[in-house]
């Protein structure tokens, strides 16, 4: 259904941006025409099993947290500049202690 308004909303912009003589209404068609064939290529890819986001694709994937200390660690100790190290728990738990967070 959704694929079917847009493609609809797309072939009605693409007649309105013909007839639009006026340069305002030209560039708010050629956004919303462009907004449209965005929303279609989006489902298109989802339907073909591809994400509809990088972040999407992050989120899915399983990392282990065991693996990415035991790659990063070595390297981590032997760097000869100092680092500090952080982890998300720490991080939270060292603003919660604070009287007034970021």
């Amino acid at each position: 259904m959704q694929r079917f308004v847009c493609e609809q909303n797309i072939v009605h912009f693409e007649r309105l941006l013909n007839e639009a003589t006026e340069a305002t209404v030209q560039h708010t068609v050629r956004a919303l025409l462009a907004s449209a064939k965005r929303q279609l290529a989006l489902l298109n890819s989802a339907a073909s099993g591809a994400d509809a986001t990088p972040f999407e694709q992050r989120r899915r994937q399983q990392t282990d947290a065991a693996t990415i200390r035991q790659q990063f660690q070595p390297e981590f100790d032997s760097s000869p500049h100092p680092y500090m190290l952080l982890s998300r728990t720490s991080l939270r738990r060292s603003l919660r202690g604070r009287s007034n967070p970021l």
